[in-house]
């Protein structure tokens, strides 16, 4: 029972083909980018978006940021990448969403992977999905895992403290922030 649980408390939900990727780099995090390009690799996508985080005159990407994304896409072998920037306001997740949405509206896109950060994968898939009106656009979200993942995240204090951070954060956004 305690394998089951622990598997389930930290899975998020699996990807089908779609068009585009969504890559969730709020904490850069290069490993988002390399399943992207496994994605990619795979034709289970052809379009690539990327919120960064807005300058600080509000009319283009923060430059540290962009450079971040074009390194990590270099390096990935992501080519064609669209960033869109983001002003960062609380709530970020549901904030950069409603953003995302209004560049994607008008593109006739169907159905979106967000490919995040493993232990937030259930609070991205919920917050995309309450952004976009149901039937719109397809939500997938791809939980992209580190050294902790659903198999071993109990095995430290840092994976635990990840998983219940990441739980609350969940409920926080199911009772507060979208309730």
């Amino acid at each position: 029972m305690r394998n089951w649980w622990k598997v389930w408390f930290a899975k998020g939900r699996g990807v089908e083909a779609s068009d585009p990727v969504i890559i969730e780099n709020f904490d850069p995090n290069y490993l988002l980018f390399e399943e992207t390009a496994k994605v990619l690799k795979a034709d289970q996508s052809s379009r690539v978006f990327i919120p960064v985080r807005i300058n600080s005159m509000g009319s283009g990407p923060n430059r540290v940021n962009q450079e971040f994304v074009e390194v990590m896409c270099s390096i990935s072998r992501i080519d064609k990448y669209k960033l869109i920037p983001i002003a960062e306001i609380e709530p970020i997740r549901l904030n950069a969403a409603r953003q995302v949405r209004e560049q994607l509206r008008g593109l006739g896109i169907k159905s979106i992977v967000v490919i995040s950060p493993g232990f937030c994968s259930r609070r991205s898939l919920l917050v995309y999905q309450s952004v976009f009106d149901p039937g719109e656009v397809e939500i997938s979200c791809l939980p992209v895992f580190g050294d902790r993942d659903p198999s071993n995240w109990t095995e430290s204090w840092h994976g635990i403290q990840e998983v219940f951070l990441e739980f609350g954060k969940l409920w926080y956004y199911r009772l507060w922030v979208l309730g």
